[in-house]
């Protein structure tokens, strides 16, 4: 409604400034043409006297005094109604020009602002979304930490025991707060990366940090982890890959089936590093592929605790990453294939 709003708005201003532009250019062509006109029917009545001067031969009784009054009367007349009727005329197309030029802005002046303004109403939809998602985000831990503290400060019979398993209850959702906001300002970050900041970075040396560093978690679930890497320089933010690097390892290994098999790719073709992450556990649903990269999105499964501590932030920094390295992100699943994320960013 706002928006639609500052659509008419805008449109309204659009008119109004073509509409004064038109009076002004419109009232300068009127009074020129009618001086021009005036100008040349002025030069086109003295070339007729003359020539009625050098042709005149007056009748008995009469002299060339009297015939040129008359003519010059004939003519005064004429030239009258002619410029009445050339003003009259060039006022009504002027103005019905002026009209239709005006209807022609206002419809192509709301379609151009409606274009516009796009973009801010898709950007007003993902805030209203973003704020909405947070604060249910937000709410559920402090929700729990208010119903945990205030079952503990009713009951008088607490043990020693019981009041720790509540702090470390409530420690463990301040830290999944500390998580959330952390992930908020890592969001904030990765969305406004400088160009200018980026250096010739080796991405393989990265690949294998990041599979180091996350050696203990693949264990854990003893998932085997396998790379075919190229040595490949491209320049970028050193912390932006490693983190995007990191997000993908770490859903891989999350969503991945015990006991199953990791394969990390990094190759060039033509002008890009194209890296490859593939494993196999629960598939994509085809209708979520599209949403997957969304902010604070989690499909079905992941929405299980069990399997998934995060809040759907992972892959929208992800997004961002590549976005602001001027990159592509996608991602194929299936039952049969398993599902592979790839992301390639320019040399």
């Amino acid at each position: 409604m706002i928006l639609r709003k500052t659509k008419f708005k805008v449109t309204f201003w659009y008119v109004i400034t073509v509409a004064l532009t038109l009076l002004i250019f419109s009232g300068i062509f009127y009074f020129l043409t009618l001086s021009i006109s005036e100008r040349a029917i002025d030069r086109h009545q003295r070339r007729i006297d003359m020539a009625f001067e050098l042709n005149s031969d007056p009748g008995p009784g009469k002299g060339p005094g009297a015939q040129r009054s008359n003519a010059q009367l004939a003519l005064d007349q004429a030239k009258q109604e002619g410029l009445k009727q050339l003003q009259k005329s060039l006022f009504i197309e002027i103005v019905a020009l002026d009209i239709v030029i005006i209807l022609i802005t206002a419809f192509f002046g709301y379609y151009i602002a409606g274009k516009s303004l796009s973009p801010v109403e898709v950007m007003i939809e993902k805030q209203k979304d973003f704020v909405s998602n947070a604060a249910h985000e937000l709410k559920t831990p402090l929700t729990a930490m208010k119903a945990e503290l205030e079952v503990a400060m009713r009951d008088k019979r607490l043990t020693r025991a019981e009041i720790s398993e509540v702090f470390s209850s409530t420690i463990e959702e301040i830290n999944r707060l500390a998580a959330l906001i952390g992930a908020f300002l890592n969001q904030s970050k990765y969305e406004k990366l400088n160009a200018a900041t980026y250096k010739l970075t080796s991405l393989n040396s990265i690949v294998e940090n990041v599979v180091a560093k996350n050696f203990i978690l693949a264990n854990s679930k003893r998932i085997s982890v396998e790379m075919d890497l190229q040595d490949i320089d491209v320049k970028c933010d050193r912390a932006s890959i490693y983190e995007l690097v990191s997000v993908l390892l770490d859903n891989a290994i999350k969503y991945a089936f015990e006991d199953t098999k990791i394969t990390i790719t990094l190759s060039k073709v033509q002008k890009n590093a194209v890296f490859k992450i593939h494993n196999f556990g629960d598939h994509i649903e085809t209708s979520e592929i599209d949403k997957i990269f969304e902010r604070f999105y989690q499909s079905e499964k992941s929405r299980n605790k069990n399997i998934n501590e995060g809040y759907g932030v992972g892959l929208s920094i992800a997004a961002a990453i590549v976005k602001n390295h001027k990159g592509e992100i996608f991602v194929s699943s299936s039952r049969e294939e398993g599902t592979t994320f790839t992301f390639k960013i320019p040399l």
